[in-house]
Formats: C-alpha cells, structure tokens, sequence
C-alpha cells in the first residue's frame, strides 16, 4: 500500500510540473520539445528493458533511442543563453528548472538501465565516443553525467558477487583522452570518471581471482575494493599526466580489457583531429612502454 501512494505521489509531483512548465511552450520552445521528448524516449526505453527481447536487441534499440536523446538534450544551449528566453525573473527561474530536469531525466534513464545489467556502461563508451567527434555538444554537461553513473556503478558493484562489464577498456580510452582535454571542468570530471571506473575494474579483478583461486577467505558477497579507490588521490593524479594514466589504467585492467584499451587508442591515430591523434599516441605509447607484456593482440 505504500509503494502505491508514493508512486501516486511522485505521478502527481510529475503532473504538476508539467502543467507548470507547459506555459514555457511559447517561451522556451526548443527547451519544451526536447522536454516532451525525451518523456516518449526514457518510455520505449523502459518499456524495451522491461520486455523479454533478446539482449543484443534489447540494446541495441535501446542505444540507438539514447543517441538521440543525447544529440537532444546536449545540443540545446547552454543556461546562460537559456535563462535568456525568460521575460522574467520567474520565467528564468523556472527555464532553469526544466533545463536542469532535461538533464537529470537523460541521467535518470541511463542510472535505471545500469543498476539492472551493468553491461550497459556500454553507453557510456558510446557516449564519450559522441562527445569526442563533435565538440558542438555540451561537452561538460555530459562528461558529469558520464562521471556519475561510474560513481552510481562503483559503489554498486561492491554488493556483487560477479561483475560483467566488457566495456571498460574501451571506456577507459574515450576517458583517458577527455582526461587530457583543454577545459579544467572536463578534465576533472573525466578524470573522476576513470577513478570510478578503474575501482570497478578493481573489483572485477578480484572477482576473478576469487573465481580462480581455492584457498582464501570468504568476505560474505562482497567485492572488496583496495584503500585506494577511497581516497581523493587518484582523480588528482590522473588529470593531464598521461603517464599516470598509461600506469594505473595498466596496472589496473585485466589484459584481456587492457588489449581493448590499446586497440582502441590504436585506432584513434588515424583520427582527423590531429589533437587527439596525438593525444592517443602518447598514452598508447606510455602505456606499451609500462605494460605491453600484458598485452594479447
């Protein structure tokens, strides 16, 4: 009984501010129609992910939906241009709230798809690929969202027994180029991502080990996770010095996803942007320099 009336108490806080914002139609249109549809995008979303369709399918129309959510929402004009369609204070303050709600529906969406099958931080991969060949995009809001959801999943994945997550050495490359970026806001953030992403490669690592091995001691179903995956450290170390990225991303991947880590910066080099090709050959060449015997091409 309780569940029902918070779902109807949350069904109404929507409804309200919908009817709220819905005078912003002829204020702020391009913000509206992003607004309204992403409500129809996170719905076949949810719906496919609720359905018994294959998985390969299940996602890939998934994927192909949230890459058009993302050219919506990340397209749209930064708040200070937007706060500018306000005839008002009121209309500014109320334009900021449905933009911040864009965002936090995109992030939203993608937080209920992860925390079902961590195999979806594939989109992440995806992303960071999108905000990589076209700098148009609001870069820095969606390198936050990307950094939340590894934070989402970091801390998740310490509850799991197993953790099925192929794509984090492809991940780690898209990130590990972000975290060389010209904009501090960005390299932070990306370099924040890649602390989380590297403490689940951390507990993926152990999952393994414990798979493998028949003598250690049971810790209940926990993946337990290294000192250092709790310290501000990290994050710090990793903005900008491309050593520090080619040791710990080497150190820390298994070499299975260290080999997709290297492939895919490989395949950066023939990149037009002669900015991050170089950026790629850097850290690729750091990275065989430190850890190449881990490499299985």
């Amino acid at each position: 009984m309780t569940s029902k009336i918070q779902k109807a108490i949350t069904g109404l806080q929507c409804l309200r501010s919908i009817v709220k914002w819905h005078r912003l139609e002829h204020i702020a249109t391009s913000l509206w129609d992003v607004y309204s549809g992403l409500f129809g995008d996170q719905a076949m979303i949810l719906a496919v992910n609720s359905s018994f369709v294959d998985p390969s399918l299940q996602f890939e129309s998934q994927l192909k939906i949230i890459e058009s959510s993302f050219k919506k929402v990340f397209s749209i004009p930064s708040l200070e241009k937007v706060r500018q369609m306000g005839n008002s204070e009121d209309d500014k303050e109320d334009i900021e709230n449905l933009y911040q709600n864009i965002l936090n529906m995109y992030e939203d969406t993608l937080l209920i798809l992860v925390s079902k099958d961590l195999y979806k931080l594939q989109i992440l991969k995806d992303m960071a690929m999108w905000m990589n060949e076209d700098s148009s995009y609001l870069q820095e809001r969606a390198i936050v969202v990307i950094s939340r959801v590894l934070s989402f999943a970091s801390r998740k994945v310490r509850g799991y027994t197993s953790v099925d997550a192929p794509c984090l050495g492809v991940l780690a490359a898209e990130l590990s180029l972000l975290c060389c970026h010209n904009d501090v806001s960005i390299t932070q953030q990306a370099s924040l991502g890649m602390h989380h992403l590297l403490c689940i490669a951390k507990c993926q690592n152990e999952d393994i080990e414990k798979t493998k091995s028949t003598k250690y001691e049971k810790h209940g179903n926990h993946c337990l996770l290294s000192p250092s995956c709790d310290t501000e450290f990290v994050p710090k170390v990793l903005q900008r010095d491309r050593a520090k990225i080619a040791q710990s991303v080497g150190q820390t991947l298994m070499p299975s996803l260290l080999t997709d880590f290297v492939w895919s910066l490989l395949m950066t080099l023939s990149s037009p942007n002669c900015v991050t090709a170089f950026k790629a050959s850097t850290i690729l060449k750091l990275t065989l320099e430190y850890h190449a015997h881990k490499v299985t091409m």
